[in-house]
């Protein structure tokens, strides 16, 4: 359990975390993580993040050694850069309700290879995951929202949630045909990563 003296909170927005590190636990009452409140925090490993939390800001997480982060479903927004060169991360899921993610949010995040969208985004921001291309499963989101060379990991994801029989938007259907198209013919190559996961598809046939 976190020491409750490790974080600075000015009505309700939790400002500086100042602790070790670790596995942190931030205090329920929190509604937002501030601007660069983990910022460079190299010793941390895990955060649990209260369902009271709203908004996790700009630059939040950004190069830490941030393992893996629960975000509660009551999160709507993550800013700009909130958990970027996260280099360790491995999976990220965010629910449901968050309806803004923030240019380069998780850009160069080099361990990051799957990331799970529940909600409908308003807008996918170009460089959102700028040098990397992990799995996207995004079940509401078109794929053609994505940035041209993610688009072969969002239809790849949007496919492996169809073997798993998840319910799935149907009008974004002809987002993976188009896709598929295009990489056939030689306008978007597929990252290895993708056919890895495609491969492991096709096998649960």
């Amino acid at each position: 359990m976190s020491n409750p003296n490790d974080f600075i909170i000015e009505n309700g927005v939790l400002t500086k975390y100042t602790g070790p590190g670790g596995d942190v636990v931030i205090p329920e009452g929190v509604t937002k993580i501030g601007n660069w409140a983990f910022n460079s925090c190299m010793r941390l490993t895990s955060v649990n993040i209260p369902k009271s939390v709203t908004v996790i800001g700009r630059q939040a997480f950004s190069d830490c050694g941030l393992m893996s982060v629960t975000i509660p479903e009551n999160v709507r927004e993550i800013g700009e850069s909130a958990f970027r060169s996260c280099c360790r991360l491995k999976c990220v899921t965010l629910p449901k309700n968050v309806t803004k993610i923030g240019d380069l949010a998780f850009g160069n995040c080099e361990g990051l290879k799957n990331v799970t969208i529940l909600g409908r985004v308003e807008k996918i921001e170009k460089h959102i995951f700028e040098d990397i291309k992990p799995v996207i499963a995004a079940p509401h989101i078109f794929i053609g929202d994505f940035a041209p060379v993610n688009r072969p990991s969002a239809a790849c994801g949007f496919a492996k949630l169809y073997m798993e029989k998840t319910e799935l938007n149907k009008e974004l259907c002809p987002g993976i045909s188009s896709t598929s198209r295009a990489r056939k013919n030689g306008f978007i190559p597929l990252p290895s990563n993708t056919r890895t996961c495609c491969s492991s598809c096709l096998r649960k046939k």
